[in-house]
């Protein structure tokens, strides 16, 4: 099956069509928004629950959220999951919204009470399945760290100087049993960039728990394959934190080394630009670290140690 991107942006009658899109959703419903009205929604959403579509709601923990949550006939649904941001005083900030996999809303939209009467937008994206499958990574993640117990939440503060954290890698396999050395080290990438190796372990064919397997894409249609990707990269995800786990360390990034130049064609002499990339980050810390950082001065031994051309 063949499937047209289609783009709508609004600057009015907004509630209007945020309603129209929910209220033709087959399969489920993922909202993502700051701060809501429920009980403006609340009718199309019970109307799709009983439907047996799984709805999904993830906004920001706040008195003004709480409150309405409350005085919502919500309240007990268990669809609601309130996320607070680790960093003092700020928020979970998103608008956006992914419908049967296939229909994206985002833009400047709260869906609150006063919204309507700001001068706002939103874009309704739709068939845009590579798009969509990044905002499902960002709301699995923001579900997973709202749904922490306050204990795990708390064990690792996290601030705008945050600069240190516990990174988790693995090398290529090896041998005839494929073996892969797992690695977790103490990273500090302020005021100097330092790397302490706290525990390492190897793992026989540890390769086949975090493989993505594509040989059947060829088979599905667009939608069906990035839907296929996504959930082996959650699987692969998740894969790599139970095995870190189990080391007794938790960490909050693992990486791998990468040549950031490596599409272009380098000038005699001139040297590839070694980096560590990581591949997922604890959303405590995805504000405050990179998404790469230089493999230099005590990074340099991790990159080599990972590197496979």
């Amino acid at each position: 099956m063949k499937y047209k991107i289609e783009n709508k942006c609004f600057f009015k009658d907004i509630d209007f069509q945020i309603i129209k899109e929910l209220s033709a959703a087959s399969e489920s419903i993922k909202i993502c928004v700051a701060w809501i009205n429920f009980k403006k929604i609340e009718r199309v959403l019970f109307s799709k629950i009983n439907q047996g579509i799984k709805v999904e709601i993830i906004c920001n923990r706040d008195f003004i959220n709480s409150k309405g949550i409350k005085s919502s006939k919500l309240l007990n649904s268990g669809i609601i999951t309130s996320v607070k941001n680790p960093i003092h005083r700020l928020y979970m900030h998103h608008k956006f919204c992914i419908i049967d996999d296939e229909t994206l809303i985002t833009g400047s939209y709260n869906w609150s009470a006063r919204a309507a009467y700001h001068y706002e937008n939103i874009v309704i994206i739709k068939n845009d399945f590579k798009l969509i499958r990044q905002f499902k990574h960002e709301f699995a993640d923001l579900l997973f760290m709202g749904n922490m117990s306050t204990v795990d939440f708390l064990s690792s503060p996290v601030t705008r100087k945050t600069h240190k954290f516990l990174l988790g890698t693995y090398s290529s396999a090896s041998g005839i049993h494929e073996i892969v050395d797992l690695d977790i080290w103490q990273v500090s990438l302020e005021p100097t960039k330092t790397a302490i190796l706290l525990n390492s372990i190897q793992i026989p064919f540890f390769h086949l728990s975090v493989e993505i397997n594509t040989d059947h894409h060829d088979f599905m249609d667009e939608k069906e394959r990035q839907i296929d990707l996504y959930e082996q990269e959650r699987q692969q995800i998740e894969a790599v934190q139970r095995t870190f786990d189990s080391l007794n360390f938790k960490i909050h990034a693992f990486g791998t080394a990468v040549i950031a130049n490596d599409d272009m064609v380098l000038e005699f002499g001139e040297e590839p630009e070694r980096e560590i990339y990581l591949n997922w980050i604890d959303m405590r810390f995805k504000k405050v670290l990179p998404t790469s950082f230089e493999a230099d001065g005590d990074f340099e031994e991790i990159w080599h140690k990972l590197y496979y051309p």
